[in-house]
């Protein structure tokens, strides 16, 4: 996805100016979108500052000769329920900490003033399906987003969405912008072939790397070996619960002395009413049905 991502705004960079691919990413809550688009995004960043990220100051640079402003190529919006306009301009605005006083077009010149004067490359918008689209405002504020895409295409800058069901909603409905969509789906993590396996212990591995030096009479391979199918059970492959379950896991490794993770910890970790549940419903279909996790499910090799 990071791949995918970095080509839409390397592809935005190069294109002529005007209204530019829209990247939207959805998902189900829990699967990790927001956290891996954050990784991206610092990323760019850190990429487009280059050496100034070491500097405890906050980069400028020269939008103009002989003006200075600060540097901010990226910048993360949280939505609000139901957020309208105005409250996406005040996202903006604050964000740069902007005054946000005044009327929405007043606003609207200052979002496109920043986005001149800071250098503004990259906008996400988290939560995007909490966009007021309701017909009363949902026209002007499907518009709005239009408008500040071009704003940004114009600076050859990338627009990005990062929501729950995004598919229907209306946002990505509107003829304008599924003309200028890439939409990407994230599912849970699968292990129902060799590959989707062999990610999934990618995963587990890289994850036990930064829990493994905290827990010393653990070995390599206790999450992407030994405990990946349990882990994989109790969560159904949602990146968001499986990192929960690990840490509370190691948690009690450390309160108990044991200074590991056995089966024991991470069965007596409780997950979120989400994560239980869909690991209940996983149980009572397999129990329906007869079947027993297939062999490849009970233990993994690296």
């Amino acid at each position: 996805m990071h791949t995918l991502l970095s080509d839409c705004a390397e592809d935005n960079e190069i294109l002529g100016h005007g209204a530019k691919e829209i990247f939207a990413v959805d998902a189900t809550n829990g699967v990790g979108k927001s956290t891996m688009v954050r990784e991206w995004a610092m990323a760019r960043y850190k990429e487009t500052v280059g050496a100034a990220i070491k500097s405890r100051e906050i980069p400028t640079w020269q939008p103009s000769p002989g003006i200075y402003a600060y540097h901010v190529p990226v910048v993360w919006v949280n939505l609000s329920s139901a957020a309208s306009i105005k409250e996406f301009n005040t996202s903006i605005l604050k964000y740069l900490d902007y005054p946000v006083e005044g009327t929405i077009r007043s606003m609207n010149l200052r979002v496109s003033d920043a986005i001149d004067n800071h250098g503004i490359r990259l906008l996400v918008i988290d939560d995007a399906h909490l966009l007021n689209t309701r017909p009363t405002q949902g026209r002007d504020v499907l518009d709005h987003i239009k408008h500040i895409n071009t704003e940004l295409g114009e600076r050859d800058g990338t627009m990005v969405l990062v929501g729950a069901g995004l598919a229907d909603h209306p946002l990505l409905k509107d003829p304008q912008i599924r003309c200028r969509l890439r939409y990407h789906r994230v599912t849970p993590m699968a292990i129902d072939t060799v590959a989707e396996r062999s990610e999934w212990q990618d995963f587990l591995f890289r994850v036990e790397k930064r829990f493994l030096p905290y827990l010393p009479r653990s070995k390599p391979g206790l999450l992407a070996g030994q405990h990946a199918p349990h882990i994989w059970r109790r969560t159904q492959g949602f990146v968001g619960d499986a990192v929960e379950l690990v840490r509370l896991a190691a948690r009690r490794g450390v309160e108990d002395e044991s200074w590991t993770i056995t089966r024991t910890h991470l069965e007596d970790v409780e997950l979120k009413v989400r994560a239980e549940t869909h690991a209940r419903a996983a149980a009572r279909s397999r129990e329906q049905s007869g079947k027993r996790p297939s062999p490849a499910r009970e233990s993994y090799s690296r």
